[in-house]
């Protein structure tokens, strides 16, 4: 492999990529009132934006700290996540984790399965949630004014921490990274988000398991001759 080659940004989405479950679904299905799936429909037909899909769909959720918290305790990850951070950290290639879902229930999974956060140098950009005393609120810190209306503008975060001398690279499976896809240098897909990439002509690579992502960006970057120049 050349030392030539620019080191990698990794971009990666969180639920159904990173969590073997689309947390936002899962919570919706469990805890959301009926219209919360009309609501869905309409994002997937391109009449709402997901953010509006989002915020609407939060004010149909009825579920407190404790309970959403127990819930969040058995939401498992691939285990290649594991993996995929501690090279990116071992090898000095940051890693961003971004997402239209939110940044309590992120940390909180990561808390669940041990992943150390800080420890990793992962960055989380997402929906902000917390409790009060009147139950969940929540917000879009991240949206950038974003001109497609997402929860948390995926294209915006990558032009503003990708720099000219490295490559950016999306790591996704779904309709919230659409956008993302078509702003990144290199992109990993899986699910829905592979036949989105044919059907518009997006190069990808397929991968099943983070273990797949790993072991093909094992063939393009040399950590050891890289590390000096990130």
């Amino acid at each position: 492999m050349s030392t030539n080659v620019k080191p990698p940004i990794l971009f990666c989405d969180f639920d159904g990529t990173i969590t073997r479950q689309d947390v936002v679904d899962v919570l919706l299905e469990t805890y959301g009132e009926p219209p919360w799936r009309n609501i869905e429909q309409a994002w997937i037909e391109g009449r709402i934006s997901s953010r509006e899909c989002l915020d609407s769909q939060m004010k149909c959720t009825r579920v407190t700290e404790a309970a959403l918290d127990d819930f969040l305790s058995g939401i498992e990850i691939d285990e290649g996540f594991h993996y995929l951070a501690s090279w990116a950290r071992n090898s000095g290639f940051p890693l961003i984790v971004f997402s239209d879902g939110f940044d309590w229930i992120i940390e909180r999974v990561f808390a669940n399965n041990r992943i150390d956060v800080q420890a990793l140098g992962i960055r989380i950009f997402a929906s902000h949630l917390d409790f009060g005393s009147g139950g969940p609120k929540w917000s879009f810190p991240h949206s950038m004014a974003c001109a497609h209306g997402c929860g948390t503008c995926k294209p915006g975060i990558i032009h503003r921490l990708t720099a000219p001398d490295t490559v950016s690279v999306v790591i996704g499976d779904g309709r919230s990274d659409v956008f993302a896809v078509d702003a990144a240098d290199v992109v990993y897909a899986k699910g829905w988000l592979q036949s989105h990439c044919r059907e518009h002509g997006i190069p990808f690579h397929p991968f099943s398991s983070l273990t797949d992502v790993l072991a093909h960006l094992n063939t393009i970057y040399d950590p050891t001759a890289m590390r000096n120049t990130v």
